[in-house]
């Protein structure tokens, strides 16, 4: 009966063994979904002509009752606008459009007297290539991609009357030839 119980106890100790080298597994799988995102942060700031002081947090681009410039029969706007387009995008490359629908008063339009200048904004205090030197009417229908800026860099329009000083191409002062009363328009900024 030894024997047999030295048996059992050798056998039970062997299966043990055997048993105890056995690993067991389990695979769990792990997964997630990057939602795609396209999107624009805009902000845009009023300038003061002659201080160069930035007023950020504006809602529109309001030039106010512009000032009659007696030495040069002109009319000048006290501020000029600062809009700055942030593209927030992982889905690859990506398109803004500018829309511009005419500055008018319902007979006459500002469409040439107002200096657009469209650059990469490196950081915020540094500006890269000029990508657009333009008049508000030109603005109407031009576009900049992902590939025109460098990555982490920003697109910064700016919206002036024009001075007479050093204007964009096909821009001009406004004149006493334009009639008096209240103008508009709209910009649209399309991300695709």
């Amino acid at each position: 009966m030894r024997k047999v119980l030295a048996i059992i106890a050798v056998l039970t100790l062997f299966l043990s063994a055997a048993t105890s080298g056995m690993a067991a597994q389990k695979l769990i799988p792990v997964s997630a979904t990057i939602q795609g995102t396209s999107q624009l942060n805009v902000g845009i700031s009023k300038v003061d002509a002659t201080t160069q002081v930035w007023t950020a947090g504006q809602s529109s681009i309001a030039f106010g009752t512009l000032t009659f410039d007696t030495t040069n029969s002109i009319f000048t706007a006290a501020n000029y606008y600062v809009v700055d387009v942030g593209v927030v995008n992982n889905t690859g490359a990506w398109t803004l459009s500018v829309g511009a629908t005419s500055i008018t008063n319902g007979t006459a339009n500002l469409d040439n007297n107002i200096n657009v200048t469209v650059v990469e904004q490196v950081n915020s205090s540094t500006e890269g290539a000029t990508l657009d030197k333009i008049s508000y009417g030109a603005s109407n229908g031009k576009s900049y991609s992902s590939a025109s800026i460098a990555a982490g860099s920003w697109i910064r329009l700016y919206y002036g009357i024009a001075t007479g000083l050093a204007d964009n191409p096909g821009v001009t002062p406004i004149g006493t030839s334009k009639p008096a009363g209240s103008y508009s328009g709209t910009i649209t900024l399309t991300l695709a």
